[in-house]
C-alpha cells in the first residue's frame, strides 16, 4: 500500500468496504453517497498555503501568499502531523491517513460512536482498524458526518 494513491474511479469499491466493514459508517455513507475526494498535487504548494493559512489564523492567504512562496513569514515552526497528515491525504491522495489529531474527525467519532468523550488518538487509532487501508475514505466520511450530510 506504501505509495498508493486514492483513485475516484474506483472510490466506490472503497466505499463498499468500509460499508461491510462497519455499520456506524455504514449509515452514514448511505446518507452520504458517494465520495469526492480528489488529490490535488503540488505538494510544495499545498505546504506553502497550509503553512500560511496557520500563520494568518485561518484567513486566505491573498495576493502576498500567491505572489511568492518567499514571502512566508519567518519564524514559521515547520510542519506539524496535522499538517502533514492533510498533505498526505488531499495533495499525495494517500489511501490509508487517519488524521487522529484533527479536531473534526475526533468529534464526528465520539458522536457517531457515542464516546463519553473526543477520542485521544491512541482509542481513535483502535476505533479505525477495521477502515484500513481506506482510512482516508473514512476520515472524509466522518467530516461529512460532522458537516450535518449525513
Amino acid at each position: 500500500m506504501r505509495g498508493a494513491r486514492l483513485d475516484p474511479a474506483l472510490c466506490g469499491d472503497e466505499r463498499t468496504a468500509l460499508m461491510r466493514r462497519d455499520p456506524v459508517l455504514r449509515a452514514v455513507i448511505e446518507r452520504v453517497g458517494p465520495c469526492a475526494l480528489r488529490p490535488r498535487g503540488a505538494p510544495y504548494r499545498f505546504l506553502v498555503r497550509a503553512i500560511l493559512r496557520q500563520q494568518i489564523a485561518g484567513a486566505a492567504p491573498g495576493p502576498r501568499a500567491r505572489r511568492s512562496p518567499r514571502c512566508a513569514p519567518r519564524g514559521a515552526h515547520g510542519v506539524g502531523v496535522w499538517t502533514a497528515h492533510m498533505l498526505l491525504m488531499f495533495s499525495l491522495g494517500r489511501p490509508d491517513v487517519l488524521p487522529v489529531g484533527d479536531y473534526g474527525v475526533r468529534k464526528a467519532a465520539q458522536q457517531l460512536y457515542r464516546l463519553a468523550a473526543l477520542p485521544r488518538p491512541a482509542e481513535l487509532e483502535a476505533l479505525a482498524a477495521p477502515w484500513r487501508p481506506y482510512r482516508t475514505v473514512a476520515s472524509c466520511y466522518l467530516w461529512r458526518a460532522l458537516d450535518g450530510v449525513a
